[in-house]
């Protein structure tokens, strides 16, 4: 009937969401939007019905931020480490080689900060 459930609010819910949460419409009190396929009533009731059918909103967003931190580790490491032409890489001296060495292994250990994803260092690029 209304398939996966993501709780906003006491009084917001997203019905028809995929299992990540993703699309799906609200469904709001009445007041607010008369037009609502279904009221807050039957989403709460199919909620006691179907518990297993309750998406967890802070899993979802915590899941969301780490891949828009992984998306930007990977994108750091794309732009300043992993394309760097050879030639140049050669042309560099040994202190400048260790620092980019270092910089790329702090990029790749990102997720394993403490904190990691709501509260990032990111490292400073040589």
């Amino acid at each position: 009937m209304i398939g996966y459930v993501r709780k906003k609010t006491e009084t917001s819910y997203i019905v028809d969401c995929d299992y990540q949460g993703n699309g799906g419409y609200n469904v709001v009190p009445r007041e607010i939007d008369p037009y609502n396929r279904h009221t807050l009533e039957e989403v709460r009731n199919y909620l006691l019905d179907n518990p297993d059918m309750l998406l967890d909103s802070a899993k979802i967003e915590l899941e969301t931020l780490e891949k828009q931190a992984r998306a930007r580790r990977d994108a750091l490491l794309k732009e300043t480490v992993d394309s760097l032409n050879p030639m140049r890489w050669e042309a560099m001296t040994q202190l400048q080689k260790d620092a980019l060495r270092a910089y790329r292994q702090a990029l790749l250990d990102v997720p394993q900060q403490d904190g990691f994803p709501t509260s990032i260092t990111w490292p400073t690029q040589p």
